[in-house]
């Protein structure tokens, strides 16, 4: 027949991001996702209330609260699990909007790699005319020139 009509106590683990500084992500697990985060917007709970508002950008539901605990540990220690999920978010949300113009120090991007490379070509070109314009002036290619020939 199917399911009977009662409802499973959910577990959720949840991610909020402040509207006030978008790059504040808050991260923990409840059974009450409506409640818990009505506590978050009224400022009762002391690790969110310094960034108020918050908006929910993220929660998956479990049937345990040991799934749910266990997968906000996993994403609060593992670094590379958290990037994904915030690449994941930006890309699918659209959010975290501030990260996406900050620079964080993982290497030059293809057009600083150009710009880099153009200017020491330029250098490169300006030592070598100026070293060829110091020969002429200074003789030095003909003393070079006089030199490899007595070496052969």
């Amino acid at each position: 027949m199917g399911l009977p009509l009662t409802f499973f106590n959910m577990y959720y683990f949840y991610l909020l991001q402040s509207i006030k500084k978008s790059s504040e992500i808050y991260t923990e697990s409840t059974n009450n996702l409506k409640y818990r985060f009505s506590e978050h917007n009224q400022g009762k709970v002391f690790s969110t209330k310094r960034h108020l508002p918050w908006k929910l950008i993220y929660y998956e539901a479990y049937l345990s609260e040991k799934d749910a605990r266990m997968r906000e540990q996993k994403f609060k220690r593992h670094g590379k699990g958290n990037q994904e999920m915030k690449k994941r978010l930006e890309n699918s949300l659209g959010i975290f909007g501030e990260s996406k113009d900050i620079k964080k120090g993982e290497g030059f991007t293809l057009i600083e790699f150009l710009i880099v490379f153009l200017i020491f070509a330029i250098l490169i070109i300006l030592i070598l005319s100026g070293f060829r314009s110091f020969q002429a002036q200074t003789g030095l290619d003909k003393n070079i020139q006089s030199s490899t020939q007595l070496l052969r």
